[in-house]
């Protein structure tokens, strides 16, 4: 082989080489954005698992209220029922009197 070839096949080689390296350091750059983004991506999983566990004690709460609210309409209502017929009674008595009275 000449020399010129030689020199060819050197300077060929030397260029792969450099492509190489830049190949290299842009899958080491892709590797380290990657990882960046597992990161991320966990950090986002914890905070939608928080969240979650938000709602769900604002459920528990929202079900703690719902249930003492129909507690007191219930016994309100009561309340009321027996108001009514005390009113009733009250009026019965009241419209006897005053037939009494005439």
């Amino acid at each position: 082989m000449e020399n010129n070839e030689v020199n060819m096949i050197l300077q060929a080689i030397r260029e792969l080489s450099e492509k190489v390296d830049q190949n290299q350091g842009s899958l080491q750059q892709l590797s380290e954005k990657v990882d960046q983004n597992q990161g991320s991506l966990q950090q986002l999983s914890e905070k939608v698992d928080q969240n979650q566990s938000s709602l769900q004690q604002l459920s528990e709460k929202v079900d703690q209220n719902h249930a003492e609210l129909t507690k007191r309409m219930d016994n309100m209502e009561d309340k009321m029922d027996y108001i009514q017929h005390k009113l009733t009674e009250h009026d019965e008595e009241i419209y006897k009197l005053k037939r009494k009275a005439q």
